[in-house]
């Protein structure tokens, strides 16, 4: 699991799982799976780490760690009805206040509002993810603004990463062009917004 971590900081994607799997054959239990989860997503792996933190979840369903985490993971790939369904889960497990968990329900009531795919914000999602994987930066904070305006209902990603506006504002010029070439007419910018910024001058 040591090993699994360190790879991170490399960000080799191959030493990550070999490590974290020989991790798994040793001792096939929930810390395994939900140490594995915590470094694909320090790597943007998000889908994966989704996957590993809900079996790491549906292994000791008493603890609710790895389902914030699964909850958390399948928001930030997207997946947002597999979202859904964790956050009634964990509302239901939890006799404490789940206020303070992001609630997918509010994307997907934009989503089918405007009738955007999920799928499109999947591959907007992962267009972004790949962008950053490339440039190694991997965002301090990742936050989601939904804006519920009858006339003009939207969902803002914004990743802020810890380097120069100059340089942001470069790698966000880079997602924007891969976001217009690569999704299905462009996409819907006006309801899918992506935004990469800098925390220095």
């Amino acid at each position: 699991m040591a090993l699994g971590a360190l790879s991170t900081i490399a960000w080799s994607d191959h030493e990550i799982d070999e490590n974290h799997q020989r991790s798994i054959n040793l001792s096939d239990i929930e810390l395994s799976h939900r140490n594995y989860a915590v470094s694909l997503a320090a790597v943007l792996r998000f889908k994966q780490a989704t996957e590993e933190a809900i079996t790491a979840s549906n292994m000791q369903p008493e603890n609710l760690t790895a389902l914030r985490l699964a909850q958390k993971y399948a928001v930030m790939a997207g997946e947002i009805s597999i979202a859904v369904n964790l956050f009634n889960t964990l509302t239901e497990r939890s006799n404490s206040d789940t206020e303070n968990d992001f609630n997918a329900v509010h994307i997907a009531a934009i989503l089918a509002k405007t009738k955007v795919s999920e799928t499109e914000l999947q591959q907007g999602q992962q267009i972004a993810f790949d962008v950053l994987r490339s440039h190694r930066k991997s965002p301090k904070s990742i936050s989601t603004t939904v804006d519920d305006d009858p006339n003009e209902p939207s969902v803002l990603i914004e990743f802020e990463i810890n380097t120069s506006f100059r340089e942001a504002q470069a790698i966000h010029k880079e997602v924007g062009l891969r976001l217009c070439e690569e999704l299905p007419d462009g996409g819907h910018p006006s309801v899918l917004m992506f935004s990469v910024v800098g925390i220095h001058a």
